[in-house]
């Protein structure tokens, strides 16, 4: 039996979705009449389940209890409105060789965290056990007292947009985590990461692939988890030679597959096991803030020269 499988979104922009569900389930229903041996089902972005586990990657449907590799076909309605969970499910489908509509949602953006570690552990760069779902789906889940499989107290919990440490939080309960969601702006959805102990990490700030990052490492002062000197925390710079030649593959190929050519790669080193894992590629890095603005400044201007330079001489 084939699944044909339509994706919308229950977005009131336009109209109430009580009202659109209504007629979404019925052309399901009428459409699966006049099919053979195929089941038309429905489901919204906001019922999707973003799971990357031991770099293995899973979107699961929970309106219809299904991995989306298990449909035959996705026909993707109002996905602009859903800019971060649509092209990442094509790229999904796609991997998996699974036909979709239409194919314009297939934009390789990484504009959130999850899309980030969806990508980058889908190109076999090691990323934390991540778990994305919108801040309902949220809610039940730390209502029910239950994780999903896989992960365990501690967690990192952080806004999928934010930045510079802000909306990022060491969750250890339930009660606490349920106080974050009650206590933060409504539009603000989070990611869930299992907790890696560490001694800080490193930023690799990449200014254009054609010289080595400037490599820093970054601290946590004492009282918070947070490594971001930003938010407090001590900085230095390092030369690469210091740290196993793997940190810098990993960055350079994290920045690669995001397309970043400009850009900060954070690198987390689980204390205990000693591996190392990306957190993030930050396309917009501290170029004028932060640690060590006059170096980052002098690496951004030499980019820039010879930018020009190679334009001219073309």
């Amino acid at each position: 039996m084939k699944i044909v499988l339509i994706i919308t979104s229950s977005s009131e922009k336009t109209v109430a979705w009580k009202e659109r569900e209504r007629y979404v389930k019925e052309f399901c229903e009428t459409i699966e009449s006049r099919l053979e041996k195929v089941k038309v089902r429905y489901t919204t972005y906001d019922k999707l389940h973003f799971i990357v586990r031991n770099g293995v990657t899973q979107i699961i449907d929970t309106q219809n209890d299904m991995d989306l590799k298990q449909t035959s076909l996705v026909h993707f309605k109002n996905w602009m409105y859903e800019t971060e969970e649509a092209p990442l499910a094509a790229s999904y489908l796609k991997k998996h060789g699974i036909v979709f509509f239409n194919s314009e949602v297939d934009i390789p953006v990484s504009s959130g965290k999850i899309s980030q570690m969806f990508r980058l552990g889908e190109n076999g760069i090691p990323v934390p056990d991540t778990f994305y779902a919108r801040r309902s789906q949220l809610r039940q889940i730390f209502s029910g007292g239950k994780l999903p499989e896989g992960f365990n107290w501690p967690l990192i919990m952080k806004a999928t947009f934010g930045s510079k440490g802000d909306d990022n939080h060491l969750v250890t309960a339930p009660a606490q985590a349920l106080q974050i969601l009650d206590q933060s702006a409504s539009d603000i959805e989070f990611v869930l990461q299992n907790f890696i102990p560490n001694d800080g990490d490193y930023r690799f700030l990449f200014v254009g692939f054609d010289k080595p990052p400037i490599i820093f490492h970054r601290q946590s002062v004492s009282g918070t988890h947070l490594n971001n000197t930003s938010k407090g925390g001590t900085g230095r710079v390092i030369h690469a030679a210091e740290l196993p030649p793997q940190y810098l593959q990993y960055a350079r190929r994290a920045a690669e597959v995001l397309r970043r050519e400009i850009g900060g790669v954070d690198i987390i080193v689980d204390k205990t096991t000693g591996k190392p894992f990306i957190l993030e590629v930050n396309g917009t890095p501290a170029l004028a803030t932060g640690y060590d603005t006059d170096k980052k400044l002098t690496v951004f201007v030499e980019f820039l020269e010879r930018m020009l330079e190679a334009e001219e001489e073309e």
